[in-house]
């Protein structure tokens, strides 16, 4: 969302004292910054304000002052610092009830938090600031000019339920298949004040979906995604970079800017076998640049063309295992050129093209005699998980824009996309014939 954010007044009092609230979120910055999910508040008169967000040290934390005194504050012990999959967050509030620790519960991918650093549960009958009539209700975003608090990371799914506190199976459950916690359709009453946002209509993310017309308005210029807690896209992965610091990621970390020599960041995750499609536009060259893929025991290493495959911009060549690849691979791409990568694993083989055309006359659908391609069969890579990654030498600040299927370059929607044979992702160019986006549902199944 980076400085975008959602906003609604309600014209009415709903249950300030019952409520539900539940979101998927998949954190891009896990840095020591506040990060709200949620916020009501009414700086203007009372200085009541209620807040769910993830505080400095990414603790979970839920927190109602009045007047500058905290009547609830709940600070998890859990950190939540995986910037690669979706959590679910779940805040549960019923101040009605007779025993304190029954009044907020906060679920996370249908657990109940029960370890907390701070634990300050309401005074029983407490009203909050949520559902109050004509205060501002905020999502991603602290409604305070001065501090600019934003969730910096993809949010789905957001639903109030005003008058209920309902358990995080209204809301998700658990595959019977992989054990994992996925979304689930939720069929309840929303009360008052309640909304559901599923951000599906590019042209109004703030549309209500709950019937009750509750509706959202837009601030900023938020980006639409096909990256969603039920299909997860790899992005690039902003806890695993080389040196520490001189990174900058944004848009979803499928962006980072590098101002540090020797540096490097791989994705998320990578493949050990399969076909595999993905983008790169390169916007701003710092001197040795070098983009290609790395294995997932490199992370300490320097730029990827050392213990990888990957295009060395210095040398304008392709490189395997720090050595030049012998071929007829044209010159360095020009910024703002699109990138095209091919890793067919099964046939050891990576290809890279520009702009369309594949370099050194590849042909990524020759299967075992891997025209046009580098060959990384009997090397250290074979038998390793590669992993899409960037990097640089010496020079300036090199900005890459990655496009994993996600749909855009940084926040420019691809128009006219194409996807790949599963019809999953969306790309500037055609993905050859059996390659696929890096997304979990294709994994699963071609991975």
């Amino acid at each position: 969302m980076a400085t975008s954010y959602f906003s609604r007044t309600p014209a009415s009092t709903g249950n300030r004292k019952t409520f539900t609230f539940s979101t998927w979120i998949k954190k891009s910055d896990a840095s020591s910054r506040f990060q709200l999910l949620f916020m009501s508040n009414n700086y203007s008169t009372s200085n009541l304000n209620s807040g769910i967000f993830f505080n400095n040290d990414n603790k979970l934390s839920f927190t109602t002052t009045d007047n500058g005194t905290n009547v609830i504050h709940l600070i998890t012990t859990q950190l939540f610092r995986d910037t690669s999959a979706w959590y679910h967050i779940v805040v549960a509030v019923d101040t009605t009830q007779a025993t304190a620790s029954d009044r907020v519960k906060l679920y996370v991918n249908g657990s109940q938090i029960t370890a907390f650093d701070t634990a300050t549960y309401p005074t029983q009958n407490l009203d909050t600031a949520y559902n109050q009539a004509s205060i501002p209700q905020v999502i991603g975003y602290r409604h305070s000019e001065s501090l600019n608090y934003y969730v910096d990371g993809l949010i789905s799914h957001v639903h109030l339920i005003d008058g209920t506190a309902l358990n995080a199976s209204s809301f998700g459950e658990t595959d019977a298949t992989t054990g994992i916690w996925k979304f689930k359709p939720y069929s309840g009453s929303y009360g008052t004040n309640g909304f559901f946002l599923k951000f599906e209509n590019s042209g109004s993310l703030g549309t209500d979906s709950s019937g009750n017309g509750n509706n959202f308005t837009v601030n900023g210029t938020p980006t639409q995604t096909v990256d969603t807690p039920s299909n997860v896209f790899t992005t690039l992965n902003s806890l695993n970079v080389t040196p520490s610091g001189g990174h900058t990621f944004s848009n979803g970390n499928t962006q980072v800017t590098i101002g540090v020599v020797d540096a490097a960041t791989p994705a998320t995750f990578g493949v050990k076998s399969g076909k595999w499609y993905w983008e790169t536009k390169w916007t701003q060259k710092g001197g040795t640049d070098r983009y290609g893929v790395m294995p997932d025991d490199a992370s300490n290493q320097t730029a990827p063309h050392v213990t990888g495959i990957a295009w060395n911009e210095a040398t304008a060549e392709m490189w395997l295992l720090n050595s030049s690849y012998s071929g007829s691979w044209g010159s360095n791409p020009a910024t703002n050129d699109i990138i095209m990568f091919a890793l067919d694993y099964d046939n050891k083989a990576f290809y890279m093209g520009v702009n369309g055309t594949w370099r050194n006359s590849g042909v990524p659908t020759s299967g075992a005699s891997r025209t046009g391609a580098v060959n990384f069969s009997s090397t250290s890579l074979d038998g390793k998980y590669l992993l899409p990654a960037v990097g640089k030498g010496n020079g300036g600040t090199s900005t890459w824009q990655m496009n994993f299927g996600n749909g855009y370059f940084a926040t420019t929607a691809i128009s006219s996309p194409y996807s790949d044979g599963a019809g999953l992702g969306k790309f500037q160019y055609q993905p050859p014939t059996g390659y696929y986006a890096l997304c979990t549902k294709n994994i699963n199944i071609y991975g």
